[in-house]
């Protein structure tokens, strides 16, 4: 990959496959990767305690591992762990679209060797985790909703704050109020901000 544009591309395309799980909101990732690409998910025990996530890609691509304890959060409740999850999963499937062809022919015993390989990796490349975090954030936040909804608070709020763009708490109650919708943390919806170029730099 060479940068965001890259990414969204790819996100773009994975979307136009899966448009009626990957068009609505919430973003209904865990379909897609069970039903639709016919992933594993798999409960791992202390996953989040070993190697300080809640999710990690299988080493031959071929399914997902979630932390055994967080695996019953898949159900739904409380909702903020679940949206947590959904990112997660989001991510890994970001490794599995983005970076399954750089692992070509390499074969790891176990969980830790490809782990320490995509350590080893990241310090020679562009950065595999930021490129699945930009991935996941892209997928799980369509840029043109979330254009609408913007737009849409703006004509709402800009003749009470002519310079509402220096408002950080009109921000943060932006966030949170999209948070909801998508499904998100609202920290994804504030970085979608920036890196759609959506909010004007004070």
């Amino acid at each position: 990959m060479n940068g965001k544009q890259d990414v969204w591309t790819a996100v773009e395309a994975f979307r136009a496959q899966y448009p009626q799980e990957l068009g609505t909101l919430p973003v209904d990732v865990l379909t897609v990767i069970e039903v639709r690409l016919k992933l594993d998910v798999i409960p791992f025990p202390d996953l989040f305690r070993k190697y300080s996530v809640d999710a990690a890609v299988l080493p031959n691509f071929s399914g997902i591992y979630v932390d055994q304890w967080s695996y019953q959060f898949l159900e739904g409740e409380p909702l903020w762990r679940f949206n947590r999850l959904r990112f997660s999963l989001a991510h890994e499937l970001g490794h599995i679209i983005l970076h399954r062809d750089l692992v070509g022919d390499l074969k790891f015993a176990c969980l830790q060797d490809f782990w320490d390989w995509t350590r080893r990796y990241e310090q020679s490349r562009y950065g595999l985790e930021w490129e699945a975090n930009e991935f996941a954030g892209r997928l799980l936040v369509p840029v043109e909703r979330l254009r609408q909804d913007f737009d849409t608070f703006v004509a709402r709020i800009r003749g009470q704050f002519p310079s509402w763009w220096t408002n950080a708490h009109l921000r943060d109650a932006l966030a949170d109020q999209l948070a909801e919708n998508y499904g998100v943390h609202k920290d994804v919806i504030s970085c979608r901000f920036d890196r759609e170029e959506l909010w004007p730099t004070p």
